[in-house]
């Protein structure tokens, strides 16, 4: 039992024990859809690679993500039920948390008080401090990656398409994420450590701050100032978060946080 969707070409895929409900979004190794699962009634992500192919490259990269994303289990990480092979195609059954995402929040209309965003920032650094345990370099920590529950209680780091896990796992090096969020050295395409996603990790948080703080608590921000993504600008953000940011994202990665715990630490005390 379950139900069909369409990939790139028209060609229809069966996907066994869901049914399909709508297409969400495209991530960046397929299309993302909403589905039920038959047996359990549980929601869940059914993301499909978007085949008009099948070209080797992308689906390696795609079942290296499934392969990643199976081993992880913490509640700031979007866990990964299954992932199925069918006929030519590849699926990913993940948890199903809602369609909201902090490059939504960012671009909404709302604004929020301190203690949500640094909320939201604190449950970021879990999951990532998470990954990394793991040995695992994300790559890729942007907005678009972290999704949010409606109620915005619930932080999960998603996407590891280019994540980078540890060499004995397969030899080939994945390059790539997101150039406004990507570290100097990524950038380069030097080889990169943990740093280079605190590093990332730091936009983030100053992007949610500069943008989203509600104005009654803007005290700090000087009138008519502007903020930038890609060039930090003092005085943009609460100092105590300024702080924390500034050392996140200095260009040269031995002047930054050494460790997501380092930065958590930092962060409790704001």
């Amino acid at each position: 039992m379950g139900s069909s969707i369409k990939n790139s070409i028209g060609v229809k895929i069966k996907i066994p024990n869901y049914v399909i409900k709508q297409r969400i979004d495209r991530g960046g190794f397929g299309f993302v859809y909403k589905a039920v699962e038959v047996e359990e009634g549980r929601g869940a992500y059914g993301k499909v690679i978007a085949v008009k192919i099948p070209a080797p490259e992308e689906k390696g990269e795609f079942e290296r993500e499934a392969r990643i994303a199976l081993t992880f289990n913490h509640r700031n990480v979007v866990k990964v039920y299954d992932f199925l092979k069918i006929n030519n195609e590849v699926a990913m059954i993940m948890e199903y948390l809602g369609e909201k995402d902090l490059n939504k929040i960012i671009h909404d209309h709302h604004y929020y008080d301190y203690e949500t965003l640094l909320y939201l920032c604190r449950e970021v650094a879990k999951g990532l401090y998470y990954i990394h345990k793991q040995g695992i370099i994300h790559r890729d920590v942007k907005p678009n990656n972290i999704l949010v529950s409606e109620d915005l209680k619930k932080v999960k780091i998603t996407d590891f398409g280019f994540a980078h896990p540890p060499k004995r796992w397969w030899q080939k090096e994945i390059r790539g994420g997101t150039q406004t969020y990507a570290s100097p050295e990524q950038k380069k395409r030097e080889k990169l450590d943990t740093r280079s996603d605190i590093y990332s990790f730091g936009k983030v948080m100053f992007t949610l701050f500069a943008r989203k703080l509600k104005r009654n608590e803007r005290h700090f921000n000087p009138p008519g100032s502007m903020y930038s993504v890609i060039g930090f600008v003092k005085g943009q953000i609460p100092e105590k978060i300024e702080k924390v940011v500034m050392r996140a994202i200095r260009k040269r990665r031995e002047k930054r946080y050494a460790s997501m715990e380092e930065l958590i630490n930092d962060l409790n005390q704001c």
